[in-house]
């Protein structure tokens, strides 16, 4: 546990306050009397931690810039929490000085017996195994719990744990389950094996007194290469009871055992045929026997089928599980991937082609929306019927090509100083529309033409995806240029 420790005094400070003028003493005032000046280290206001020591700090009271002595009254009791009051009367003054001291709860240790949190059964009687709490200083201090444990409804509960004047507290969760639980088993009870079968736990359903599913364990295995009874026990968690079942492993002569060919489960690729594998039939004495084989396998459609195998001369039966399984199918996009519109466009999927394991054509459902009035990526999925896989296509929605027409030249080439104006540029939409509005375009830089320099401009739309550069060079006279300039004659 972190613990924080407040200290409230601080002798020696640097700090002092220097009092004047603060309320009388008790005395009738006389000619001896004068107001004189306290200097209290640390300040009239002070917090001191519950049980923590407390000393008065130096004090230096003044008359006419001379020391003297001082009265002190009041006490301070740290063992208790509240506000006390130190007064300071110097000798012969007409006033005096008055120091505040807050006694404030503190963090305390928690020491919580038992289980956090705490399990008990639905029904019982709860105990509070209770809590032990120190003090800053390690002295054990009066406890006080708030909360309550309802033992007869299922949940949880929260007890608070605090100290006699601790700043902190404790809480311990309890948690109330089970109860007499109800069972039902699944399967026989009591249930008969053969020697030599393999023993699968049928497994039970368990519900507490307030009809809630819980889970359980499950305890005792028989041993089915041994005659005899064995018990299986199931335990709900949190229930008060639990339930057994008798299994029985006794020798049958018409018991007979089935040794399939291939898996089972067995697995079959929808639209494939199936090809029975066939299993090997031996009776309690090891003879093999005939049988026959019954079921119907629907590889056209996916899901789970059964065959069958029985003879005349067993008592018991085998079966085999075959599950038709989807494939992967061939998925052939119409039109592009991705498939490129502009905003605006409207969009009508180009389709897809979808062949099965066996070349079949099968039909497929598409998901997906794309909305052309807003630019952006979207995905267009396409899934075959009975197909394991799927196919996408991206659909890109951008900002239509636009055509542009300089007016004027580029690149233009200017002479420092030179007035130069902007003739903009003609925009059409891809109609072969002019785009109205910012149809002559505006450059994004300026132009400064008392500056030797390269300048790019970029004129371009709101609707358009594109935009074309006007190249704007500004430049010097050359030196042959400037001798064949007028000078003026003074």
């Amino acid at each position: 546990m972190n613990k924080s420790i407040l200290t409230p005094i601080v002798l020696g400070a640097l700090a002092s306050a220097v009092i004047t003028g603060c309320s009388s003493s008790s005395k009738s005032d006389s000619s001896e009397k004068q107001v004189c000046e306290y200097n209290i280290q640390g300040g009239n206001t002070v917090d001191v931690m519950l049980g923590t020591a407390y000393t008065n700090p130096s004090v230096k009271v003044t008359k006419e810039g001379k020391d003297i002595t001082f009265e002190l009254k009041g006490s301070v009791d740290t063992n208790k929490t509240g506000t006390y009051a130190v007064t300071y009367t110097g000798k012969s003054c007409k006033n005096s000085q008055v120091r505040t001291i807050k006694v404030i709860p503190s963090t305390c240790d928690y020491n919580i017996k038992g289980n956090n949190p705490l399990t008990i059964n639905l029904g019982n009687t709860f105990v509070d195994p209770g809590f032990d709490v120190k003090d800053i200083n390690k002295k054990t201090v009066k406890g006080i719990t708030t909360g309550s444990v309802d033992t007869s409804i299922v949940g949880g509960y929260v007890l608070t744990y605090k100290g006699e004047g601790c700043s902190d507290s404790k809480t311990r969760t309890v948690q109330v389950v089970g109860g007499t639980c109800s069972y039902v088993l699944k399967g026989d009870n009591p249930l008969t094996l053969n020697l030599g079968d393999t023993y699968s736990d049928p497994g039970v359903t368990v519900k507490d007194s307030q009809q809630k599913s819980v889970t359980n364990t499950v305890s005792g295995s028989p041993d089915t290469s041994k005659l005899g009874d064995y018990i299986v026990s199931y335990q709900g968690v949190g229930c008060l009871n639990d339930t057994k079942r008798k299994v029985t492993v006794k020798v049958t002569a018409s018991t007979c055992s089935y040794d399939l060919n291939g898996n089972n489960p067995l697995e079959v690729t929808v639209g494939d045929a199936y090809k029975e594998l066939g299993v090997s039939i031996k009776d309690g004495s090891q003879k093999i026997v005939t049988g026959t084989t019954s079921g119907v396998i629907d590889t056209t459609t996916l899901g789970d089928y059964s065959m069958t195998y029985e003879s005349e001369s067993c008592t018991n039966i085998k079966i085999r599980t075959v599950k038709v399984v989807a494939a992967n199918c061939n998925y052939t996009l119409s039109g592009g991937d991705p498939l490129l519109l502009d905003k605006g466009d409207t969009f009508t999927d180009p389709g897809v082609v979808v062949k099965d394991n066996n070349n079949t054509v099968v039909t497929s459902t598409v998901s997906g929306d794309v909305d052309t009035t807003t630019t952006g990526d979207y995905i267009r999925t396409y899934q075959g019927k009975d197909c394991a896989n799927s196919q996408t296509r991206a659909v890109k929605v951008s900002l239509q090509t636009c055509t542009y027409k300089l007016f004027g030249e580029s690149p233009l080439e200017l002479i420092v100083n030179n007035a130069y104006a902007d003739l903009g540029a003609e925009i059409k939409d891809k109609s072969g529309s002019i785009l109205l509005a910012k149809a002559m375009g505006k450059s994004t830089v300026a132009v400064d033409r008392t500056q030797a320099g390269q300048y790019v401009l970029s004129y371009t739309h709101e609707e358009c995806g594109n935009s074309i550069d006007r190249i704007v060079k500004v430049r010097e006279l050359t030196d042959s240029e400037l001798k064949e300039t007028i000078l003026p004659k003074i």
